[in-house]
């Protein structure tokens, strides 16, 4: 950790009378109309096409998009997405797929197959959430992921909680021992960001480094962010 080398990109409503609505007061209306699947696409086509707007600006950032378990039963999604980073003029390899473990539990095979097709495309694959799952080893040994990353419910606990701690510092040493990257979310003080990296983890999110923001925002924002350990 010490610098910036990718975001994630957030669904938000922007409600014509009620403003700014978040994802958690929506959200679940969406999956119960069945529409997952199309507001997956939707953020993944524009989170590509501001990815190429910052390359254009000289910033080459890693793109993160979550992935609703809605899209894999479709065979097709990695010919589909590849298809749109290149439209896009785009580099695969600084796209980033993140999806929960309980999302590829529905039909491990399939979740398999296509997590191999994307991998083979060019794509990395997150392991979202991990440790609130029934099964997180078996899905980490099984699916080609290559990062993983600490659930909040853990990081937002881990400076007060003794065994909070051993949970994130034993996942760190697992993710690094399987050869994986491992990100922690949720980091929301200078302290917590200070024992993660004692820790060795390799990535942090969370609103000590930075609150969401529009994409048009986020040039300017990289280019000022300081990381915390050289600020002085």
């Amino acid at each position: 950790m010490g610098q910036v080398i990718g975001v994630e990109a957030l669904v938000r409503w922007q409600h014509p009378e009620r403003g700014l609505i978040p994802p958690v007061e929506f959200l679940g209306v969406i999956e119960s109309a069945g529409l997952m699947g199309a507001l997956t696409r939707r953020v993944f086509l524009a989170a590509v096409a501001d990815q190429q707007v910052w390359h254009r600006d000289g910033l080459d950032l890693m793109m993160a998009v979550n992935f609703s378990p809605e899209l894999f039963t479709d065979l097709d999604l990695p010919d589909i997405m590849s298809r749109h980073v290149a439209e896009a003029n785009g580099d695969i390899a600084k796209v980033k797929i993140e999806i929960t473990e309980t999302g590829t539990m529905r039909d491990v095979a399939r979740s398999m197959e296509i997590l191999t097709r994307l991998r083979l495309k060019g794509f990395a694959l997150s392991m979202d959430d991990f440790g609130t799952g029934s099964s997180s080893l078996v899905q980490l040994y099984r699916l080609p992921f290559n990062e993983l990353k600490i659930d909040r419910s853990f990081v937002s606990d881990f400076e007060q909680n003794p065994e909070a701690e051993t949970i994130v510092s034993i996942t760190i040493d697992l993710a690094r021992n399987l050869g994986l990257r491992v990100c922690a979310e949720g980091v929301e003080t200078e302290s917590a960001y200070r024992r993660l990296c004692d820790l060795g983890c390799h990535l942090a999110q969370g609103y000590f480094i930075s609150k969401p923001m529009p994409a048009a925002a986020v040039p300017d924002w990289v280019r000022k962010w300081q990381p915390p350990l050289l600020a002085g």
